[in-house]
Parts: C-alpha cells; sequence; structure tokens
C-alpha cells in the first residue's frame, strides 16, 4: 500500500521536492555482479563509501562524503535529476544506490564521454559536475598495546583518534567534497575509483520532512528550513 495525502500549495514551489528529503539513502558502497565473465582479468574492488549526509538549501555549499580504503584518486560526477519521483520510488538495495546496470546508469556514464561544455543533459538526466580529486594517504591511527585502557580514554575530545586491537580505521581516508551552490532539486552523485563506481542521492531543498513514527500511525510534518510549518504539500510514503 501506498498512503498518499494530497492537497494543493501556492504556486511556484514544485511539490515534489517534498520527496527528496526522505530520499538520502545509507552510505552506498562500490559493487557489481561478480558472476559476469570476463575477457580479462576482473580489477580488484576498491573499499569505497560514498553518501550526502544531509539536505542542502538552495545557494548553500553542498558537499558528499567519501570515504576510500587506503586512499588515491577518484572521479566525481554530479547529476540533475529531472525525474526526482522515480528516483525516489526506487528500492534501495543492502549494498546502496545500484544504478550501473540499468538505462540510467548508461545514460549518465554516456554523459562521461561526451564532449562539449556543461551541462550536458540525455532526456532527464544532466550533468553538471564533473571532477577528478585525490584523497590523501590516510594517517596511521594510534594503536593499543597490551593493557588498551592505557590507550584508551572515553573522555577524549576525538575518539576518532582511538583505534581498538584489530581494527585498522587508518587506512580509510574521509573526506568532504564540495559540490558548490546548487539549485533546488535532486542531484545523483557518482564517484569512480578505477573502473569501479559508488552512487548517492543529494537533495537540495528549502523544505524539511520531519517524520514520527508511531505504533498505531506515522505522524509527518513538512516545515522550512527555518522550522516554519507548512501546509498543502503534497507527501508520498511506503513500504
Amino acid at each position: 500500500m501506498r498512503p498518499k495525502t494530497t492537497a494543493r500549495r501556492p504556486p511556484r514551489r514544485p511539490a515534489t521536492l517534498a520527496l527528496v528529503v526522505a530520499a538520502l539513502a545509507s552510505p552506498a558502497r562500490a559493487f557489481g555482479p561478480d558472476d559476469v565473465a570476463l575477457p580479462f582479468p576482473r580489477p580488484e574492488r576498491p573499499f569505497l563509501l560514498v553518501d550526502a549526509e544531509r539536505r542542502f538549501a538552495p545557494g548553500a555549499p553542498a558537499s558528499l562524503r567519501v570515504q576510500l580504503h587506503g586512499g588515491g584518486p577518484v572521479r566525481v560526477a554530479l547529476y540533475r535529476l529531472h525525474d526526482p519521483r522515480r528516483w525516489t520510488a526506487l528500492p534501495v538495495a543492502p549494498d546502496g544506490l545500484a544504478v550501473a546496470g540499468d538505462a540510467s546508469g548508461r545514460a549518465t556514464e554516456a554523459l562521461l564521454r561526451g564532449g562539449g561544455p556543461l551541462p550536458r543533459r540525455d532526456g532527464a538526466v544532466e550533468l553538471v559536475r564533473d571532477q577528478t580529486i585525490t584523497l590523501a594517504p590516510p594517517t596511521a591511527a594510534r594503536r593499543t598495546g597490551g593493557d588498551e585502557s592505557a590507550a584508551y580514554d572515553s573522555s577524549e575530545s576525538d575518539e576518532g583518534v582511538v583505534e581498538t586491537r584489530w581494527v585498522r580505521a587508518g587506512r580509510w581516508r574521509d573526506e568532504r567534497v564540495p559540490l558548490g551552490a546548487l539549485p533546488e532539486g535532486l542531484y545523483l552523485a557518482r564517484v569512480f575509483a578505477g573502473p569501479w563506481a559508488a552512487s548517492a542521492l543529494v537533495a537540495v531543498s528549502d523544505l524539511t520532512l520531519l517524520v514520527r513514527r508511531g505504533d498505531r500511525r506515522d505522524t509527518v510534518a513538512a516545515a522550512t528550513a527555518e522550522g516554519v510549518p507548512l501546509a498543502g504539500v503534497e507527501v508520498v510514503a511506503g513500504d
């Protein structure tokens, strides 16, 4: 079932943008089919995580969190999606958002291969940003000795520097990649590390959705970025 409540609100505010705030997926991991025969050795899969941690306001600097085991160069492509409702309805697999195997994924890669200035558009997908950055090699984390309590203090201001035995957190590079100030809309970010890629949705809107789960019913409230309640916002929910 897809419970739906519909009401009209003042013009010039796309109602579908209310969906994008709730569409932020969990960190996407680079993955692909393992059972496809290739005429060459399969390249090693990197440990690559990509996610947009929150909604960004229109015109404000947006960013993307990229984590890469060992660091190294990555290519970051950002696409504006002109059919956001279809993307918010996509099921999210345990490995994150997978688009490489469908028509949309092929369209995004074709736009990358194409020439000419940005933006470049193919149907409902528009390439608006393409950059290559290098994630510096991670710094070694502090390692514990025989007595782990000697190296760990729960009152430390930054517990991220603490590493227990067998956990090699220091081999990951974690950076926020700036995407610039973006107009309102829903975007697809694809990060490439060699031949592999991970994807995530990036929401840019001045709408905020507050959702409360209950035993008998769920409550959804729409508000502006400043917390002012809004009426007449179309909300679509589904299991």
